[in-house]
């Protein structure tokens, strides 16, 4: 099975991270949730999530969001294991405590994409003003409706 790079290729020049070795092997967990909530996602990418939430809703920016996170593969940017956090194909996340062994399987979160972006991306509270949608204008020229009224009695 062929993985695409590109997409990884092009997004990891955006990385604005710091190196994950800013964080202490003793960490606590709230320190490592919190590094990666901060780091997962690149800030055009929530910037392009917050614009589709105001124009098409919550559950759009969430599925773009899960479909960066799905297509890129991504991980935390070290040149070489052990990866802080990496993405597998299926949109399952593995994070693991810094410094790490490459070879161990113990890690201290795992998540599926859909579940990590709410926690990212959270749902605005209730009252927040919903995006307005406008209906499309009737089109002049082209295709009628087949249930158009004027059609529907068979004249004209």
């Amino acid at each position: 099975m062929m993985i695409d790079q590109s997409l990884h290729q092009d997004t990891s020049a955006l990385r604005e991270a710091p190196p994950p070795s800013s964080l202490s092997p003793t960490c606590s967990r709230d320190e490592l949730f919190a590094w990666v909530k901060r780091h997962y996602f690149f800030g055009e990418e929530l910037a392009q999530a917050r614009r589709i939430l105001g124009e098409q809703g919550y559950e759009s920016a969430v599925a773009y969001l899960i479909g960066r996170g799905q297509h890129t593969l991504r991980d935390s940017g070290e040149i070489s294991a052990p990866h802080l956090y990496i993405t597998i194909p299926g949109g399952h996340i593995f994070v693991y405590p810094p410094g790490q062994p490459a070879l161990s399987f113990d890690c201290v979160f795992e998540w599926h994409i859909a579940a990590f972006v709410r926690l990212v991306f959270p749902e605005p509270p209730a009252g927040t003003p919903a995006p307005v949608v406008c209906p499309a204008a009737p089109a002049v020229h082209g295709m009628t409706s087949l249930w158009d009224g004027s059609r529907a009695s068979g004249k004209g």
